[in-house]
């Protein structure tokens, strides 16, 4: 029977080193079969390979044949030469290069939202409104809801309560002049 503790180093056919260690799940579910987490020791991307021979049944070569199914490649992306697992996660963009994407895509859609604000301020203001509150709604039950309501003239604290949530009191107000 396969210890499991078992771990395996070794170093990838690209020089990078790689540590495989067998993961709970092969032993918690029986009918899980074996799987390992293999890491790269300078990096923080994992792989899972998996065998559908149960973690009771498994052997040295079962786990030694998982190992051999572990390949690198580099990052799919122009900007790095960093090593990623073949088959694993992110579509073969390091975790830095995923990173940056994300956040340029975070950045196009908050660009895209305050352009859509200002938009609809601007709408508003030609209608002849002078004021627009902000209001965070958070219920004893539930999730929090965000509003904004648009007011000729400055208005109370009493008329946005009223109109938000007449029965509840919104305590985050932000009363914003257009």
């Amino acid at each position: 029977m396969l210890d499991r503790k078992r771990v395996k180093e070794w170093t990838s056919e690209k020089g990078t080193h790689l540590r495989a260690e067998i993961s709970p799940c092969s032993w918690i579910h029986d009918t899980y079969g074996l799987q390992l987490t293999v890491s790269m020791v300078e990096g923080s991307d994992k792989v899972f390979p998996r065998a559908e021979t149960p973690f009771s049944q498994s052997t040295e070569a079962d786990f030694d044949t998982l190992c051999d199914r572990v390949h690198l490649k580099d990052c799919s992306t122009a900007r790095c030469d960093c090593l990623v697992f073949e088959g694993g996660k992110n579509k073969g963009a390091c975790d830095t290069c995923l990173a940056i994407e994300r956040g340029q895509k975070n950045a196009a859609e908050l660009s895209e939202g305050v352009a859509k604000n200002e938009t609809r301020d601007a709408r508003r203001k030609r209608l002849g409104y002078t004021h627009k509150a902000e209001v965070w709604v958070t219920p004893e039950e539930g999730e929090d809801q965000f509003f904004y309501c648009y007011f000729k003239g400055e208005p109370t604290t009493e008329q946005i309560n009223q109109l938000i949530a007449p029965d509840q009191q919104a305590p985050d107000i932000e009363v914003i002049c257009l």
